[in-house]
């Protein structure tokens, strides 16, 4: 006896996002990883190489800056907002963007973790997935609060973009360090 499921509008359009944000993720780190394209090798030592490579990580942190600096900038120009979460009840405007921050925040503390891992523990030959990583997270947290206030078929795409990346990484890494 099989049980179907029905999902709901908004089911289904997460997992619409959910599928393309997997399909890209393995796609372009999967290749950079697979075809080792030379652009994205250090040309000189592994050191160099390490240095080089962990300038890309300030992508991660360019979205958990700009979250900030939104919702402080919001809070300084709201009467009603200025005291902060802890002492107001905010309006919807803070807590969407204290929710988009408290998200941003989790997912930049995984992905800062994993890309470090992979960035130290991992042979030279896969620092390429590195920048393509960086970017995908960039771009994921540009669409996850882009379409934040449009509901959970709008943020899908963004938020698993930036998830899925760091679930690639992370996978790899278990394999690589159980096969070495």
């Amino acid at each position: 006896m099989t049980t179907r499921v029905m999902l709901s509008g908004k089911q289904q359009g997460v997992l619409q996002g959910m599928v393309i944000a997997a399909l890209t993720v393995v796609t372009a780190e999967g290749a950079a990883l697979w075809f080792t394209p030379s652009f994205l090798l250090p040309d000189i030592d592994v050191a160099t190489g390490v240095v080089n490579h962990a300038r890309w990580l300030v992508l991660l942190v360019l979205p958990l800056l700009i979250n900030i600096a939104l919702l402080a900038k919001h809070r300084f120009f709201h009467a009603e907002d200025i005291d902060g979460s802890a002492l107001s009840e905010g309006s919807q405007r803070a807590r969407l963007l204290q929710a988009t921050l408290q998200n941003t925040l989790e997912q930049t503390v995984l992905a800062f973790a994993v890309q470090l891992i992979w960035l130290i523990a991992m042979p030279i030959k896969a620092l390429t997935v590195l920048p393509v990583a960086a970017l995908l997270f960039l771009v994921g947290r540009a669409l996850f609060m882009l379409g934040y206030a449009r509901g959970a078929a709008a943020r899908s795409l963004g938020f698993a973009l930036t998830f899925y990346s760091s679930v690639f990484l992370c996978v790899g890494e278990l394999i690589w360090f159980v096969q070495h």
